[in-house]
């Protein structure tokens, strides 16, 4: 189990098992079981695994996201589902999702943010933005994201933020190691 979220009626924990994406569910925290296994979870092709990283959940919508590793050089695939009671989940279609990571997800007031440092040929800034998690937008495509990998993000009523580390500057080595970023927008 690699994340975990509250619902109305319990708790929900994502991770992997077996090389696919696991999901749990629990009214107390105490006695857990297994959500049953959906051909979403698993990987697109052999020798790949699926693992849930990150879960959300806001007004009767939860989000979990993660990521499909099919080893060696192959990149990573960005991958998402959404439910309703924790209990079942369907894929959810994310934008540029291709050589790119994802290491968390937050509920915001607008909905859902998901951040991992990604490629350039993925979402480059590694920020996806889902109102209701059935479809996920790349928000940091242009090139002022260039180094930016985020790693984390929050929302109040006013802003969205999410915060992690840049290599503008720095090259590939930078002394000290890389500095802190943070990239925000304004909600209207």
């Amino acid at each position: 189990m690699n994340a975990i979220a509250a619902t109305a009626d319990g708790f929900v924990a994502g991770g992997d098992a077996g090389g696919r994406a696991a999901f749990w569910w629990t009214p107390d925290g105490l006695s857990w079981t297994r959500v049953a296994d959906d051909p979403s979870f698993g990987a697109s092709s052999s020798g790949a695994s699926v693992q849930v990283v990150g879960i959300a959940a806001r007004e009767g919508s939860m989000v979990a996201v993660g990521m499909q590793q099919a080893g060696g050089d192959s990149p990573p695939t960005v991958l998402a589902w959404r439910s309703s009671d924790g209990r079942a989940w369907t894929p959810a279609s994310v934008e540029r999702a291709t050589d790119g990571q994802v290491f968390s997800v937050a509920a915001t007031p607008t909905g859902f943010l998901a951040t991992g440092p990604s490629a350039d040929t993925s979402c480059l800034g590694g920020i996806w933005s889902s109102t209701d998690g059935s479809a996920w937008a790349c928000e940091a495509a242009d090139p002022a994201f260039e180094g930016f990998g985020p790693y984390a993000a929050a929302g109040s009523p006013s802003v969205e933020i999410a915060v992690g580390l840049t290599s503008f500057g720095c090259g590939e080595d930078c002394p000290g190691g890389f500095p802190g970023a943070v990239w925000w927008r304004s909600i209207p």
